[in-house]
Formats: structure tokens, sequence, C-alpha cells
């Protein structure tokens, strides 16, 4: 039996944790990766690590960055890295002009313009 090392094992948990989050029951995962339940059961019981080119689909199914499951620090929260993946799939599906303008458009109905002038994220700095 394999035994997944601590770096393994941790990936496995972040994927575990995001499908959670979003919901999705391991069967449904399973099927988006292309894996049947059985075959996918290794991977949540720490007896099989997930592929570079598997992480690469999770991330895509699970609507987080790849260096989320790395343990990377992207200096994002975990809601700013998923707006920036949702953003993402909009713009390689050739809507990203719509996404941003509709955040545009909900912001100033939202903010005070006063608030719209603040700087933000690294520009506060």
């Amino acid at each position: 039996m394999t035994r997944l090392d601590a770096q393994e094992q941790a990936i496995t948990e972040r994927v575990m944790r995001a499908r959670e989050d979003l919901g999705m029951t391991k069967t449904e995962f399973a099927e988006k990766l292309g894996l049947s339940k059985q075959g996918y059961q290794p991977y949540e019981k720490y007896r099989a690590p997930f592929s570079i080119s598997q992480l690469f689909q999770i991330s895509r199914i699970l609507e987080r960055p790849v260096a989320y499951f790395l343990g990377l620090d992207t200096g994002l929260t975990g809601r700013e890295e998923r707006a920036l993946m949702l953003f993402r799939l909009a713009e390689q599906a050739g809507y990203g002009d719509v996404v941003i303008g509709a955040m545009h458009a909900m912001v100033t109905q939202l903010l005070a313009p006063s608030q719209l002038d603040k700087p933000v994220g690294n520009e506060a700095q």
C-alpha cells in the first residue's frame, strides 16, 4: 500500500476541503474527474497522490488556483482567489470584459463615490 508524504497528504486535504466547500459529493467530484467513485476512493483515503495534470483539472472543477492546492501563499484570501479563478474562466470563454463591466456596475451601485477612490490591496501600502 502506498503512503503519501506530508505534502501529498496536505494537497489531498485541500482538495477535500475545497470539494466540501462547494457542497460537492465524492461521487459528483469523481465523475467530473472522469473516475468512478471506487476509482476516486484511493485519493481521499491517502493511498494515491494527485498528479500535476489532475491538479490543473481539479483547479478548474473546484474554482481554486493550483497554488491553493500546493499550499503556496498568493497573498489573496480564499474569496479573492475564487473570484480571480472565476474571472479567468470567463476570460478564457471570451467574457472577461463582461465580468469586469458587471463587477464595476455592482460596486458603483453598492458603494458611495468617496469609497470608490480608496486604495485597495497592494495599492493601500
